[in-house]
Parts: C-alpha cells; sequence; structure tokens
C-alpha cells in the first residue's frame, strides 16, 4: 500500500479521500501511512485547492488539501520516469 501511494503521490496529487479510495482502506489509514512515508524520509507536502471533482462526497468548490511528493526528491530518485 505504501509503494502505491509513494507511485502515485510522485506523479499527482491527491487528496486523503482519494488516497483512501484507491488503497481501499479509511481515511484514518491513510493518514497513518503518509505519517510513515514522511518518517522513512520520504518529503511529502499538502496544498490546498479547491475540489472540482462533482462525484466527490463532499459540495463540489470545497477547500481541501492535496498531498504531493516534494519533486526534488522524485527526480532524484527518478520515479517520473
Amino acid at each position: 500500500r505504501a509503494l502505491l501511494i509513494i507511485l502515485t503521490l510522485s506523479r499527482r496529487g491527491m487528496t486523503i479521500r482519494q488516497l483512501a479510495d484507491l488503497t481501499n482502506v479509511c481515511n484514518k489509514t491513510t493518514r497513518r501511512d503518509l505519517r510513515a512515508i514522511e518518517d522513512v524520509g520520504i518529503p511529502i507536502y499538502g496544498e490546498r485547492c479547491y475540489d472540482d471533482n462533482q462525484e466527490s462526497e463532499h459540495v463540489a468548490g470545497q477547500l481541501s488539501t492535496r498531498y504531493r511528493i516534494d519533486s526534488h526528491w522524485v527526480r532524484k530518485w527518478h520515479f517520473d520516469e
């Protein structure tokens, strides 16, 4: 699950809910996974954005946080190729 999250976040940003849906776990487990990934030294950052996904359980246009892996780290390890 952690590897899937790392590979996904190295290519695009995702919200906690999107990552939870992708990995078939709850939001709490996803947050725990993100902390574990950061604990081994992989830099993850969140950027505030407006959710424009009409299929989301949230209201379209609601402010949310989209998480990504730091692009400098991605280039260093060549996950973006």
